[in-house]
């Protein structure tokens, strides 16, 4: 992941949702807490974003809304927010997913070889800690440990999933491990509490690339 650009969830904040808290989104407005956030949601929102693992820009659609949001190559998108309880259709460069998206859920899209992937994230709501969510796009299961190998911080992903982890407020860089093997090193990163972080591993020339954000959300009209 070491094409940077990822901050992953309102579940890491929306850690993630790696929000990413999108519970605490709907909340900022009455909490004092709006810093948090880039944008307060209407109850019962859906959320979605898009990790971009094409060589060009890709052009987001969503339903009923005018403008379009683009995304760099090998990127992470922040979180769109929109009505949810409904069939949304959401179009990445002329690839149309059309899906059910419950309200207070957040979705990451995984564009590959003009396809789209839908990965569900968890719904983070705390603010003690800082939510990390570890995406393996690789044909492999993965570990997410420290740089050492000998504390896993989320075990056992398996290939196009994710996993989370509440962990206390740290600076700190992590490394995804193949069983014993040190697979892909992500840049030291501080992990604010109350906020959702996403750590990427996807396959690129033969190798597996890292990508470490800090999960946003934006509004799209």
């Amino acid at each position: 992941m070491s094409h940077n650009s990822f901050r992953p969830l309102v579940w890491l904040q929306i850690c993630i949702f790696t929000v990413f808290a999108l519970n605490g989104a709907l909340a900022t407005a009455k909490d004092g807490n709006e810093a948090l956030y880039d944008a307060t949601a209407p109850a019962d929102s859906a959320f979605a974003r898009v990790i971009n693992l094409a060589d060009k820009t890709a052009s987001v659609k969503f339903e009923g809304k005018t403008a379009v949001q683009t995304v760099g190559a090998y990127q992470v998108s922040d979180y769109v927010f929109f009505t949810g309880g409904k069939t949304q259709t959401i179009e990445v460069n002329g690839e149309s997913l059309v899906q059910a998206f419950p309200t207070n859920s957040a979705w990451t899209l995984v564009f590959a070889d003009g396809k789209l992937t839908p990965i569900e994230d968890k719904y983070y709501q705390g603010r003690k800690k800082a939510q990390v969510s570890f995406y393996n796009l690789s044909e492999q299961p993965l570990d997410l440990k420290t740089g050492d190998g000998k504390h896993a911080v989320v075990a056992n992903v398996a290939p196009m999933a994710n996993g989370q982890r509440e962990i206390n407020e740290v600076r700190i860089g992590l490394t995804a491990w193949a069983a014993s093997t040190a697979a892909a090193a992500f840049e030291p990163t501080f992990l604010k509490k109350g906020r959702s972080y996403s750590y990427v591993v996807y396959p690129h020339a033969g190798s597996l690339k890292p990508i470490v954000v800090a999960d946003a959300i934006t509004s799209l009209e």
